[in-house]
């Protein structure tokens, strides 16, 4: 289990960052820091018009990896104030 598991990833030296190979065989940057997932996903949501996490999740899996990455979406799409603001104006209109 522990080596097809590592096999997954490998390093490239020259730039010194790791990736994960996915199941179609692109290359998935490894990120770790906390800083950088955050800001991958604020570009992501922003860009795609403040979407939903399936939407999300299939545009940021494509290029990047880390555990909990479907987790850490719903994380940050639950705390995105300005899709926070448009849910709350949404249940309080009257039915028509």
């Amino acid at each position: 289990q522990f080596l097809k598991k590592a096999t997954e990833f490998y390093v490239d030296k020259e730039h010194q960052r790791m990736f994960r190979r996915n199941p179609t065989g692109t290359p998935q940057l490894v990120v770790q820091d906390i800083q950088r997932k955050l800001s991958i996903l604020a570009q992501a949501h922003n860009e795609l018009g403040h979407k939903g996490e399936q939407v999300v999740y299939d545009l940021v899996r494509l290029r990047f990896y880390w555990p909990y990455l479907r987790k850490d979406i719903h994380f940050y799409l639950t705390t995105c104030i300005r899709c926070q603001l448009r849910s709350k104006i949404r249940l309080e209109l009257p039915p028509t």
